[in-house]
């Protein structure tokens, strides 16, 4: 027996002599290199069975007692396979024979019945007869039609490539003497089933062959790509396969197997990204869609429709008062100081957002006030800040008071100190 030994790489032929050398046994190499799950137990009982060698393996039993327990069950299901043979066969008493040939085939289970047809070569028959009857739904079968002469009625057989390039050959005589042999297939083709046209613009389509029939779009249109185009789509249909793909998509991603393989999508992806970003295209778009997005938040901020996350980021505390959430004590105080001078319903936190120019970047950028309370005739913005920090927001301070005057506001700024005085009294 020619064998490469697994340890060292080198041919042998006789192996049980090779192994002295490695000091292994044949069982204990066949453990180590070629042993497979649940091998080397009994089929019956469990108990382990005996080695018997390299090319043989593993025993199937491990006793003759657990051997004829087994001859018996194979016996039975083979008892069984013929049993329900036989009552299928009193079901079905059509079947069992070739659609080919109408040779005997091979009966497969109660459920699948027999096999269509006998053999290799009826197969590939019965798979070119599938490719017309597709292309052609009101055929069911191919020996339904033959190719018939139009003009002396000679019949040439049922249609195929050979049969009807024989016809196509013999029109030559007729009417079709200056037409190609293709040509004279295609007006027989024409004759045998009804002419197609294009499905958008309605104009004639080429003629692809006997097996695949006519093109469905013209060739103008599959330039243009009219058939991918939405007002020529059948959209209820593209959304309904949509949700079955996802559906099923979904369904496979949760098996074992799918997750592998999102995983292993997503680490090309990833690698794919960092690859495209590190070009000059891919840094084009990341700048382009970075200035879209601060565009867009800049709007939603303006609108008050989105605010930046209400937590200091200086401190991991957070300040909550009646469901609210506030950046500092210092603003969680002076707003229920805010309540017993005013009342609940006249306050409102960062509510008013001002648009202001810095001096570090000479960038646009929006302030949102830190307080608003509404009285009869006007408005009074509030800003709570540290005495020390004043100086930092010398440009919001001054917008801010532009702003104010314009719309006869009055600004505030209150700083810790001014919290304090007021805790006292």
């Amino acid at each position: 027996m020619n064998h490469t030994c697994k340890i060292c790489g080198e041919n042998i032929d006789v192996c049980w002599q090779h192994l002295r050398i490695h000091k292994l046994t044949k069982k204990e190499y066949y453990d180590i290199f070629f042993k497979k799950k649940n091998e080397g137990v009994c089929v019956i009982c469990g108990k382990p069975t005996n080695f018997i060698s390299l090319k043989n393996r593993y025993a199937f039993v491990c006793s003759t007692a657990c051997s004829g327990k087994r001859s018996s069950i194979i016996n039975g299901l083979k008892h069984l396979k013929t049993t329900r043979k036989k009552q299928y066969d009193k079901e079905h008493p059509k079947e069992g024979l070739c659609i080919i040939c109408n040779k005997k085939t091979k009966f497969v289970s109660s459920t699948f019945g027999y096999r269509k047809t006998c053999s290799p070569k009826c197969r590939t028959i019965q798979s070119k007869q599938k490719t017309l009857c597709n292309f052609h739904p009101h055929i069911k079968n191919i020996s339904m039609i033959e190719s018939i002469c139009p003009i002396c009625k000679q019949n040439f057989g049922v249609i195929n490539k050979k049969n009807l390039l024989c016809m196509a050959h013999h029109l030559e005589k007729y009417e079709f003497t200056d037409c190609s042999r293709k040509d004279a297939v295609n007006i027989i083709y024409d004759k045998i089933f009804s002419k197609q046209y294009c499905k958008i613009c309605k104009n004639e389509v080429d003629f692809l062959g006997i097996a695949r029939g006519y093109k469905k779009y013209c060739n103008a249109c599959v330039k243009n790509r009219e058939f991918s185009k939405v007002k020529n789509l059948d959209l209820n249909k593209l959304q309904e396969r949509g949700k079955k793909i996802t559906k099923s998509k979904l369904a496979f991603y949760k098996t074992k197997k799918g997750k592998l393989v999102a995983k292993s999508i997503g680490e090309k992806n990833k690698i794919n990204t960092t690859l495209f970003n590190n070009t000059k295209h891919g840094k084009q778009i990341r700048k382009a869609s970075g200035k879209k997005i601060s565009e867009a938040l800049k709007r939603r901020i303006l609108t008050t429709e989105y605010s930046p996350k209400s937590t200091n980021r200086r401190t991991h505390w957070q300040y909550i008062y009646n469901g609210k959430k506030f950046r500092s004590s210092w603003e969680k105080d002076y707003y229920m100081q805010l309540i017993k001078k005013y009342g609940e319903s006249n306050i409102f936190y960062e509510k008013h957002r001002i648009p202001y120019i810095s001096e570090k970047d000479n960038k646009e950028h929006i302030y949102i006030v830190d307080f608003s309370v509404k009285l009869p005739n006007m408005w009074i913005l509030i800003e709570v800040k540290p005495k020390e920090m004043i100086h930092l927001i010398k440009d919001k301070i001054l917008y801010t008071n532009n702003y104010c005057s314009m719309n006869g506001y009055e600004f505030k700024i209150v700083t810790g100190e001014d919290i304090y005085e007021i805790n006292k009294n």
